[in-house]
C-alpha cells in the first residue's frame, strides 16, 4: 500500500517556490515600466526569469519544484498558493512562465496546477480559512510549506500541519518536501490515537 497524501498542499511563493522575493519595486526600471509590468518578465531557462529591461534582476524557481508539483498532481493532491506578496498579477505571470509535468508527462505552466490562488497581503490564516471554506477540505488534510517560522501559528490556530522551509537560499527541496509529508503522516497517526 502506498503512503497517504494530504488532500491539499499549500505553498508560499517567496523563498519557498522561488528562491527570493519577487518585488514589483525592482522588476522594470526601478519599478517603472512602459505598459504592463507582467510583460516585463522573460524566461531565460526552465528555472530562471529575468527582467527584460534590467537583466541583473532575476527570479529563480527552486530546482525541485517541478518534481514536487508533478508528484502532487500525480497523487491528485489539490495545490494552493498562500502568499503575502503584494502583486498577485506579477506572481501569477511568473508562475505561468515556469513549467512542471502533469501526471501524463506533458509540460504545463505552474498556474495549470493551482486550484486555490491566495496571493494577498494579509495573515496566512485568513488565506487558509478561505481555502477551507471553499474546498470543504478538513484542516487535518492540509499540509502548509512556508519559509516564515512565524506562520507556524497556523498549525495551532487551524489544526493543519505546518512545515518550515529552513533553507531559504534553496527554497523547497525534494528532501524538505518529503520531510513535510512524513510530518503530516505522523500528525495524522497521532490524531487518531488521541
Amino acid at each position: 500500500m502506498s503512503p497517504r497524501y494530504p488532500k491539499l498542499v499549500a505553498l508560499d511563493l517567496d523563498r519557498t517556490i522561488w528562491t527570493s522575493y519577487l518585488s514589483d519595486k525592482t522588476f522594470g526600471d526601478h519599478g517603472w515600466v512602459h505598459g504592463d509590468l507582467r510583460n516585463n518578465l522573460e524566461l531565460v531557462n526552465p528555472t530562471t526569469i529575468r527582467d527584460k529591461r534590467n537583466h541583473s534582476h532575476t527570479l529563480h524557481l527552486a530546482n525541485d519544484i517541478p518534481w514536487i508539483i508533478h508528484d502532487l498532481h500525480s497523487h491528485d493532491v489539490k495545490i494552493a498558493i498562500v502568499s503575502r506578496n503584494t502583486n498577485k498579477d506579477l506572481c501569477d505571470r511568473a508562475m505561468w512562465h515556469f513549467r512542471a509535468k502533469d501526471k501524463h508527462g506533458k509540460p504545463r505552466p505552474l498556474t495549470y496546477f493551482i486550484k486555490y490562488d491566495e496571493i494577498v497581503n494579509e495573515p496566512k490564516q485568513n488565506h487558509l480559512r478561505r481555502i477551507h471554506r471553499w474546498s470543504k477540505i478538513p484542516y487535518s488534510e492540509m499540509l502548509f510549506f512556508d519559509s516564515q517560522m512565524s506562520n507556524e501559528i497556523t498549525e495551532e490556530l487551524l489544526g493543519l500541519t505546518f512545515h518550515y522551509v529552513a533553507d531559504t537560499r534553496r527554497a523547497l527541496t525534494k528532501e524538505e518536501y518529503k520531510r513535510g509529508l512524513e510530518l503530516w503522516r505522523h500528525n495524522r497517526i497521532d490524531a487518531r490515537h488521541h
